[in-house]
């Protein structure tokens, strides 16, 4: 990993698939945790918003850094990230965490 430690990157993997995630934050990333969490347990987590709070729902590199660094370098799987649009990216962060004062942003 280039000298960075694996805690420090906001890696995500399922318990029981192969999947391992690259979390970039205003990128749909509470959308695939979810989906991530469904393909590992076959069901929807109550309130969508728990899944970057409950370290439980999926092998985070914040909250189990060697769990995750065993699955990394075990290979056979399947790494991904999404993005999107940097100034839909930025007009989302805008609205979510400045323009909405009524509500905790996470």
């Amino acid at each position: 990993m280039i000298g960075i430690p694996m805690k420090k990157l906001p890696f995500l993997a399922c318990r029981s698939n192969n999947l391992v995630y690259l979390n970039v934050p205003k990128s749909a990333c509470t959308t695939i945790k979810n989906l991530m969490h469904y393909l590992d347990t076959k069901r929807w987590l109550p309130d969508p918003l728990s899944v970057h709070f409950d370290s439980r729902v999926l092998i985070g590199s914040r909250s189990h850094p060697k769990q995750l660094h065993r699955i990394i370098s075990g290979g056979g799987r399947y790494c991904f990230t999404f993005i999107r649009a940097p100034d839909r990216r930025v007009y989302s962060c805008f609205v979510e965490k400045i323009c909405a004062n009524d509500h905790k942003g996470y």
